[in-house]
């Protein structure tokens, strides 16, 4: 074997693999949980890695009734993705526990179902799943167990796998358009051709009429498959918005700012004893020389970060809970954050300009693991509620401090809410009364057409629910008229509290499907790259490897489907709020320095 010529290896502690790899081949069973931490539990069991979606139509060939199938995947769908939070009388004292349950009662599920062959035999589940619980031996429902490991898999406090008169009729749809065959035209998916009862054709899809009065089957088919393609047109013609990517630079620019390292290439054990990582990590095919490269850019990038937020170096790796990694864990991404790991992945250069982002991810994790105080729900404990927004954080966050907790709570606040002026309220109201008329005089002409066609004396209640309705909203608009007016009247009172711009330009980048960017650690992290570039700017510095792309106006402008930054007197805002709560939390980031670290478990 030949020696290795590396000059520049990986140093500190071991970071060790992507914990997902350990299913990748296998089932994730009870047994996986023991070598599991809290944080590995809430990242990683799923019903995907428990129970694998299956192949169906593989199923279908091996003799399975196509029905019988089409109910194990009604089943399969509805059963949660996560675990369920467990009411609070049978909520075990270690959290653990809930994700050992909800390995379990999937589990069960899918052993169960898979054993089904025939609609026969995937009826009598509900019962074969209650005996294997011990459902019938013991106290049933009363069992603090039983009842915690059914709740684990029931999102509406129903049986997922108890299948109703409307499960059956969807799985005869289902098979009806050709199911488990995957090879249904996509005009088709989902819909059903029928005589009308008047000779003759309609198509229906989920309750709403698609087209009817057609003379056969074909002239329907041939009728939505036209209605597809013409839609198909129009979505290719649409100019579409550029992606939202961080744009690759093909230079770092560093400038205005001190050269800490008199030019001199940084050595680990420098790197070390500057900033206190628990380790660093080289992807394997990155050569010595961008090896080097990447880590005097991060010392840079680091160090002036830790000038723009105004605290000690070593601060900046959390206690030395804090991991980094070039190009060896980024999975195709350019830069990511590993809650479960606790480290920082950059992907070579492409990672440039990321890495106060993915420090605003870690600084959100860690504080609010350090300060969190409650019951866990299965999110990573943080500051910002990571994937889920609440009214409030300082409850959460009560080990920082009341009042470092309270200045959090006004930084997520800030992010999704602030005053309108009092310009904004006058046109909040009078596009809320403009709306309100214009449903007002909807009404009022479907009222008078209804009276025309002799209505009443099929429905006689419904003209007096009518009148009834537009009585109230005139009403309504009266009121809103009067405070309008009132609030006009009166320059000392303030706007409401509403959505702000940044969280509104958030919800313009989800659409009507996606979360990604109105998450709120999503939100807390490009908002602390803000306070960082902003700090660095004021000084008159650039440093690209640290953050880059953020600028105000970067993204404004009608080619962009929204700006993923605050701007404006928002962004002043949030800026100091950020401030503010830095300042205060600067005893606990203290603590976390001078504590002994806590890591990962190992690999």
């Amino acid at each position: 074997m030949a020696l290795s010529t590396r000059t520049l290896d990986d140093f500190g502690e071991k970071i060790g693999g992507a914990r997902k790899d350990m299913w990748r081949d296998r089932l994730m069973t009870l047994d996986d949980l023991g070598s599991l931490s809290l944080e590995e539990a809430v990242a990683f069991v799923a019903k995907d890695l428990i129970w694998p979606v299956p192949d169906y139509a593989a199923l279908a060939a091996d003799g399975i009734d196509p029905m019988a199938l089409a109910l194990r995947k009604i089943v399969r769908d509805r059963m949660p993705v996560t675990p369920c939070v467990v009411e609070k009388a049978s909520q075990p004292s270690d959290p653990k526990q809930i994700y050992a349950y909800f390995i379990k009662a999937t589990s069960l599920v899918r052993d169960t179902l898979e054993q089904c062959r025939t609609v026969d035999d995937v009826k009598g589940a509900t019962s074969a799943i209650l005996t294997a619980l011990g459902w019938y031996e013991k106290a049933g429902w009363k069992d603090p167990e039983i009842r915690a490991t059914l709740f684990t898999i029931m999102p509406r406090r129903h049986y997922p796998f108890e299948l109703s008169q409307t499960d059956h009729t969807k799985a005869n749809r289902m098979v009806a358009d050709g199911f488990p065959s995957s090879k249904v035209e996509p005009w088709l998916k989902g819909v059903r051709i029928a005589a009308d009862g008047r000779g003759a054709f309609m198509a229906v899809k989920s309750g709403v009429i698609l087209v009817s009065g057609k003379p056969d089957h074909d002239s329907v088919v041939a009728h939505l498959k036209e209605v597809h393609s013409t839609a198909a047109e129009a979505k290719k013609d649409k100019p579409k918005s550029p992606p939202m990517y961080r744009e690759r630079i093909d230079k770092i620019d560093r400038s205005g700012l001190e050269d800490y390292r008199n030019g001199v290439p940084i050595t680990p054990e420098a790197f070390t004893e500057q900033f206190g990582f628990r380790g660093v990590e080289f992807g394997e095919w990155l050569p010595d020389g961008e090896r080097q490269l990447v880590l005097d850019h991060a010392y840079d990038a680091l160090r002036d970060m830790a000038v723009a937020l105004d605290i000690p170096d070593r601060l900046l790796s959390l206690g030395g809970r804090l991991a980094l990694a070039f190009g060896s864990r980024g999975n195709g991404r350019p830069a990511h954050y590993e809650p479960t790991r606790i480290v920082i992945n950059l992907s070579k250069m492409t990672g440039a300009g990321a890495l106060a982002h993915e420090v605003g991810h870690a600084l959100d994790h860690l504080l609010g693991e350090a300060g969190f105080e409650g019951v866990t729900k299965g999110d990573v404990h943080s500051l910002s509620g990571w994937y889920s927004w609440s009214k409030s954080r300082a409850s959460s966050l009560g080990g920082l401090g009341a009042d470092a907790a309270q200045a959090w709570d006004e930084v997520m606040t800030t992010l999704r809410s602030r005053r309108r002026t009092r310009d904004e309220q006058v046109a909040h109201f009078d596009t809320r009364l403009e709306l309100m008329n214009a449903q007002l005089d909807e009404q009022e002409k479907h009222l008078a057409d209804f009276k025309a066609r002799g209505g009443g004396r099929l429905d006689s209640k419904f003209e007096g629910k009518m009148l009834a309705w537009l009585s109230e909203q005139k009403f309504r608009i009266a009121r809103l008229t009067k405070i309008r007016t009132e609030f006009i009247a009166r320059p000392e009172v303030p706007g409401d509290v509403g959505e702000s711009s940044y969280m509104a330009e958030a919800n313009a980048l989800c659409g009507s499907s996606g979360e990604y960017w109105k998450r709120p650690t999503e939100m807390f992290a490009r908002a602390f790259e803000c306070v960082v570039f902003d700090a660095i700017a004021a000084k008159g510095g650039r440093s690209d490897y640290l953050v880059q792309g953020v600028e105000m106006d970067r993204y404004a402008g009608p080619r962009w489907k929204g700006n993923p930054y605050p701007t404006g007197d928002e962004r002043v805002a949030i800026n100091e709020a950020f401030r503010k709560a830095i300042a205060l939390t600067m005893p606990v980031l203290e603590r976390l320095a001078e504590a002994e670290p806590t890591t990962p478990s190992p690999h």
